[in-house]
């Protein structure tokens, strides 16, 4: 008996041992799936830096925005499409975290820039010095490290 209840002890601790080194693989596999899933989000190229971006192109959630959330993660920023260019206006109501906006012309150049919008601006309204039809929303700061300036192009990965 003795022995049966070694070989059975043995083969739970295999099994166990299996089983621990099955999860721990597949949990690697899950992250780097999620990982990969981000790469392939839709991102924006300025000057050699990628921001991973959420696309805003409905007046729903243009008017959202980044309303309401917590903070943006560094390398993030949420794109808005516009039908056609304009005088985009962008405001801060229900931000909690300051931002840069960065606003870009038919051609994906930069035409206008407004650096660190505070929430506490609300209700004043940001505006480009020209037209534009995009407008990249970005962690304040953003544009001073990375000397992003009027005149850069930006380049859309969807």
């Amino acid at each position: 008996m003795k022995k049966d209840t070694k070989y059975n002890i043995l083969t739970m601790f295999v099994v166990f041992l299996f089983t621990l080194v099955w999860f721990s693989q597949n949990t690697h596999l899950v992250l780097n799936t999620e990982t990969q899933n981000d790469t392939h989000s839709p991102s924006v190229l300025i000057n050699n830096v990628v921001f991973l971006v959420d696309i805003v192109d409905t007046d729903a959630k243009r008017q959202k925005g980044l309303s309401g959330r917590d903070f943006l993660e560094a390398g993030r920023g949420m794109l808005f499409v516009f039908e056609e260019s304009s005088r985009v206006g962008i405001w801060m109501k229900d931000m909690l975290f300051p931002i840069d906006i960065i606003w870009f012309d038919e051609n994906l150049r930069i035409v206008g820039i407004k650096e660190n919008a505070l929430p506490e601006s609300y209700p004043e309204v940001f505006f480009p010095e020209q037209d534009a039809q995009y407008v990249l929303e970005v962690s304040a700061g953003e544009v001073q490290k990375n000397k992003i300036q009027i005149s850069d192009i930006m380049k859309i990965q969807l």
